[in-house]
């Protein structure tokens, strides 16, 4: 016979015992799907978070929209093989309207094209292949900083037309007159967009 007590539960208590791990357990399940609830609930909102980005985001202009370029039927406008063959005059004249500015100045003063040229161009109408790029890469800029602020078009406009410490006093239209310029804004721009402000 073994002399240590057993310890023995009433069979009231084994009830009762049994009785909470019963309620801890639907206590469980109603915290689990009050959990399922509201990831689902969260879900909803992160896909309308989306819905409603991809929206914004669709209602900004397009470089080949800032050029007034017009895709024919179901083609769509390839911007190399267009600046490859030169752009219409037009498109020069639709971005400056785009930055407010006259074709003449966009010309001599960032695309680097005299007025002579320009009147040449306007003639015949066709840019050639670097005047193509420059204008494309101006499009693409003025896309860049009107995506950073939100589609406000007149703060992008400010903000391309604002000396800044970090270009050395120049604006970023200035600093953009080369593509290596043009890059660095890009990179700037990602930075801005990501909160890195040095």
């Amino acid at each position: 016979m073994s002399t240590a007590k057993e310890t023995v539960r009433p069979p009231r208590k084994k009830a009762a015992v049994k009785k909470a791990a019963v309620k801890k357990a639907a206590v469980k399940r109603v915290g689990a799907s009050a959990r399922r609830q509201q990831i689902k609930a969260l879900q909803g909102q992160l896909a309308a978070s989306v819905k409603k980005a991809r929206a914004e985001r669709a209602a900004l202009p397009t470089t080949v929209g800032l050029l007034g370029i017009e895709p024919s039927g179901n083609e769509a406008v390839s911007l190399p093989d267009a600046v490859e063959h030169g752009l219409p005059f037009g498109t020069m004249e639709h971005l400056a309207d785009e930055l407010k500015l006259s074709p003449a100045v966009l010309g001599e003063k960032y695309l680097g094209i005299t007025r002579p040229t320009l009147t040449r161009r306007r003639k015949s109408g066709l840019l050639n292949l670097s005047e193509s790029d420059a204008t494309v890469r101006y499009a693409r800029l003025l896309k860049q900083a009107t995506e950073l602020m939100e589609g406000d078009e007149a703060a992008a406009l400010q903000w391309l037309n604002t000396p800044l410490t970090i270009l050395q006093g120049r604006t970023p239209m200035e600093h953009a007159r080369t593509e290596a310029g043009a890059r660095e804004i890009d990179m700037l721009v990602g930075r801005l967009e990501h909160g890195v402000y040095s």
